[in-house]
């Protein structure tokens, strides 16, 4: 997620490899978003909400599971939020 240097949100997203030091570019999520609380549970990457194409808030979440190297869907949440704060318990 983020904005591109047009401005418009990405779908894009990086991994930190701390044994290389290098980062890795992720598989395309399934939609473009920016201001996105994100978290790692169970070895999993969650990204829930943040903003979309006109700073439209989004309901939408996925997870980035790296043992499969895809991004799977999850139902929407009910409220839709962007600049929200996530922690994994």
């Amino acid at each position: 997620g983020g904005l591109g240097d047009d401005g418009h949100p990405l779908s894009t997203a990086e991994r930190f490899l701390p044994e290389s030091g290098l980062w890795e570019l992720l598989p395309a999520m399934s939609e473009r978003r920016w201001e996105v609380p994100a978290a790692v549970a169970a070895g999993k990457l969650y990204v829930c909400g943040g903003s979309g194409a006109g700073s439209a808030r989004l309901c939408t979440a996925e997870r980035y599971d790296p043992v499969s190297c895809r991004w799977e869907k999850l139902p929407n949440m009910l409220e839709r939020r962007s600049s929200a704060a996530v922690t994994a318990m």
